[in-house]
């Protein structure tokens, strides 16, 4: 249970109905995308005029431009991010949690893992996270980024909430190099195992005719990816805007899903086909291969 208090925040997202941060445009499980407005992403915030270098460099970081936090989490972070061996996993499983509204027992953190708005991010117990993983809550939302119990993040792994929450259910396995990023939520149910560099990834781009426009193209979504309990994604898998993948399913290694997956489904990028080398017939027969 997250914070070893309660049952873990949201612990209906791992069902797939937790409520997310949309705009007004379309309901939940409609057809039509919707605008995501430029508003929320960091980049407007970081070109404004609007404050200093540093206070835009803090609301990056941690959330608000408050230089004291912004100073904390520095401290924190640069001293024992990049310490090595078992000092560096004892003392960061010490003191990490202080940058976390709600974290359970027993966390591990790696080696120079990136925290971005960490008060909008909730850990479960027992969740080990490791080396150079991006954990970035920047736009989730009061939903935030929520890692439920006996969770494992792979070497290298990126889970940015953009627009809209990210939920990781109980018992997830996210293999290295895998990306998860949210521009309408994400929702990841219990037991689900993802293999190495996959791609979990909502949103859709459209260029704007209007070549004065700024930004010269329009952000929209779907609705929230939702992978439910027990799903395997196998290597290389991406699963797109709007996608829910149903319970039980086997997704192929470099499946591309765009379109919903039924329940206990088996997917595949392609069929497997298999030749008889030409040059090793030959040679067995004794005949040179024909030209």
């Amino acid at each position: 249970m997250i914070g070893g208090r309660e049952p873990g925040p949201g612990t209906e997202a791992a069902s797939g109905r937790r409520g997310l941060p949309r705009d007004d445009a379309t309901p939940r499980g409609g057809v039509d995308a919707r605008d995501l407005s430029d508003e929320r992403f960091i980049r407007r915030r970081l070109f404004s005029e609007d404050g200093s270098a540093a206070r835009k460099y803090a609301d990056l970081v941690v959330g608000d431009r408050s230089l004291f936090r912004l100073f904390v989490h520095e401290l924190i972070t640069s001293l024992l991010g990049p310490l090595p061996g078992a000092l560096g996993l004892l003392l960061r499983k010490i003191v990490y949690p202080l940058l976390f509204p709600r974290i359970g027992r027993g966390v591990v953190f790696g080696r120079n893992v990136v925290l971005r708005h960490p008060h909008a991010i909730r850990i479960g117990e027992r969740v080990f996270i490791d080396d150079y993983t991006l954990i970035d809550a920047r736009g989730a939302g009061a939903d935030g980024v929520v890692i439920e119990d006996d969770v494992i993040i792979g070497r290298g792994c990126y889970i940015q909430a953009k627009v809209g929450a990210i939920h990781i259910g109980r018992a997830c396995d996210v293999g290295a190099g895998t990306i998860i990023v949210s521009q309408g939520g994400v929702e990841i149910g219990q037991r689900v195992s993802i293999g190495s560099g996959c791609k979990i990834s909502g949103g859709m781009f459209s260029v704007l005719p209007d070549v004065e426009a700024d930004p010269p193209y329009r952000r929209h979504s779907k609705g929230p990816v939702r992978i439910e309990d027990r799903c395997v994604l196998a290597m290389g898998a991406y699963v797109l805007d709007g996608v829910t993948v149903g319970e039980g399913t086997m997704v192929g290694a470099g499946s591309i899903l765009s379109t919903n997956v039924p329940r206990n489904s088996v997917t595949s990028p392609r069929p497997t086909l298999v030749f008889k080398n030409p040059l090793v017939d030959a040679r067995t027969s004794g005949d040179e291969p024909a030209v």
